[in-house]
């Protein structure tokens, strides 16, 4: 007969050794987990198209999208959504809706002659005004960072938004990321924002010339704008940020347009402008979807290839209606609606595309608890 100590200490050991092997394949799950991306461009008032989407995306998913994606950015409008999606209560959608309608009005007061004066066309207390009313900056006066966004109960996703950095030692203007968490170990892309205040970081990535004042760092002082200027879509400085984030994870990128002219030969109709750097810089803005035609090309040639041998499994999306061409600074309610009419009727002859995204990202735990874990 085995004597009572001995048959405790072997039940014991193989107690042991089941859990040391359940939490070698949980390890080994959680390393294999997706983490997913959401990458929004620019666009100014053309972001209603991409809010369309957004908004098929969270329907089909029946959740924040905060809770669905470990990485959320954006630059100009689509920084600003990125900001209400990652520091919502909920849905954020609805909040950067009444958001671009405060900027519709930004532009209809903006002024040619203020532009003479001030050398920016939209008035800069009502610019810093609107930035303060959002409800991104009424919950968190500073940009919280993951870890304070989980002790808050809501999901912990990591935020960054695009700027355009002027350089103080050469005077050019360099892409600049404007992060909620410390930059990562090889990271190629400059900047955080830990302790920003959360409207300067709203207007940073938003701060469009000719129309909209340029935005003083409070660290250094450094002078940031629009980051549509260098990088309208943010999927390539995404796709490079996760991979610094999540060495050899398998990464979901879905990267949101703002919309492709239909008509992309048509001529651009800038507005009167006071000196050829503006009208260049305007023309620019207004052709920031070939920017982004040049990303979305260089994440299929280049970095997904690269991403089959560093993180394998990971898969990418975009996500962009073709549309009527449009200003960044268009006012009527009419054209932005056709503009939303547009984005609506690609979302319902590409329901097996957003399907296909959804099923992907459902597939996963939500990442709450991964960004815990990472911090």
């Amino acid at each position: 007969m085995v004597p009572a100590v001995t048959l405790c200490a072997v039940l014991c050991a193989v107690l042991c050794a089941t859990l040391l092997l359940l939490s070698a394949v949980l390890r080994r799950q959680q390393r294999c987990r997706p983490l997913a991306v959401l990458s929004i461009d620019g666009g100014g008032m053309k972001g209603v198209s991409g809010t369309v989407i957004l908004e098929a995306l969270e329907s089909r998913l029946q959740r924040p999208l905060s809770e669905s994606f470990d990485l959320i950015c954006g630059t100009s409008a689509g920084g600003i959504a990125a900001m209400h999606l990652a520091l919502a209560d909920g849905s954020g959608i609805g909040e950067f809706r009444g958001t671009l309608e405060a900027v519709r009005g930004l532009f209809l007061r903006r002024s040619t002659l203020r532009q003479l004066r001030e050398g920016y066309q939209c008035d800069l207390s009502e610019s810093r005004r609107v930035a303060r009313e959002t409800p991104p900056h009424r919950r968190h006066a500073t940009v919280p960072t993951p870890a304070e966004l989980a002790a808050a109960g809501r999901p912990a996703a990591r935020l960054f938004v695009v700027t355009s950095r002027q350089s103080p030692e050469d005077g050019e203007f360099y892409p600049h990321l404007l992060r909620n968490y410390p930059r990562p170990p090889g990271a190629p892309v400059p900047g955080s924002a830990c302790g920003w205040p959360t409207d300067l970081c709203m207007r940073a990535t938003s701060s469009a010339p000719p129309f909209f004042a340029p935005v003083d760092a409070p660290d250094d002082g450094a002078v940031h704008v629009d980051g549509a200027l260098l990088a309208n879509s943010p999927a390539e400085l995404a796709v490079a940020e996760a991979r610094h984030l999540w060495p050899g994870r398998p990464l979901l990128i879905i990267s949101v347009g703002s919309g492709r002219p239909a008509d992309a030969g048509a001529p651009v109709k800038p507005s009167a402008m006071t000196s050829v750097f503006w009208l260049k810089t305007l023309v620019g803005l207004q052709l920031g979807w070939r920017q982004t035609d040049g990303a979305h090309e260089a994440i299929l040639e280049t970095h997904m290839p690269l991403l089959a041998a560093t993180n394998p499994g990971s898969r990418y999306w975009r996500l962009q209606p073709p549309i009527t061409q449009t200003p960044i600074y268009e006012t009527d309610p009419a054209v932005l609606g056709r503009l939303e009419g547009e984005a609506a009727k690609w979302v319902e002859s590409n329901g097996a595309q957003l399907d296909d995204i959804v099923a992907a990202l459902s597939a996963r735990a939500r990442p709450r608890q991964e960004s815990k874990l990472h911090g």
